[in-house]
């Protein structure tokens, strides 16, 4: 059996989609075999699964958006209008997991990776947000 599975080459996750949501539901019905789970399915099941989570979101993928909500409403309310007049919204603050990275050593060693980017502009969201609440005397 380990031979056959060093030969097997399964297509990156962040360039299919489907096997994506394989492991997302494996993962949701605490399956830690995905061919396995996919043995045991029918393909009507596995769609409908796929359609049931479109209609409704895995938990993991809920609390992610209610994360990026608090944080928008966090942002919102300590928000100055004047140097910010946009609202901030949900979508500001979702981790995009799925998006393509290039993995070149120039990249790597030069520029900020994503997640530190968006860390540091909430740190420095919420350091102005501090200033102005100092300002205004609250």
């Amino acid at each position: 059996m380990l031979p056959e599975l060093l030969k097997y080459k399964a297509p990156p996750l962040a360039k299919s989609p489907c096997r994506l949501f394989e492991h997302k539901l494996a993962a949701q019905l605490g399956c830690p075999n995905v061919e396995s789970m996919l043995s045991q399915m029918t393909i009507a099941e596995f769609n409908e699964w796929w359609e049931y989570s479109r209609l409704d979101p895995f938990i993991t993928d809920r609390v992610d958006y209610n994360n990026a909500t608090s944080m928008s409403l966090l942002a919102n309310i300590n928000r100055d209008s004047k140097a910010q007049p946009e609202p901030f919204s949900p979508k500001d603050f979702l981790i995009e997991y799925n998006r393509e990275i290039e993995h070149t050593e120039a990249k790597k060693e030069s520029a900020l990776s994503e997640e530190e980017i968006q860390a540091a502009k909430i740190t420095a969201l919420f350091m102005s947000a501090s200033a102005s609440a100092k300002a205004n005397g609250r």
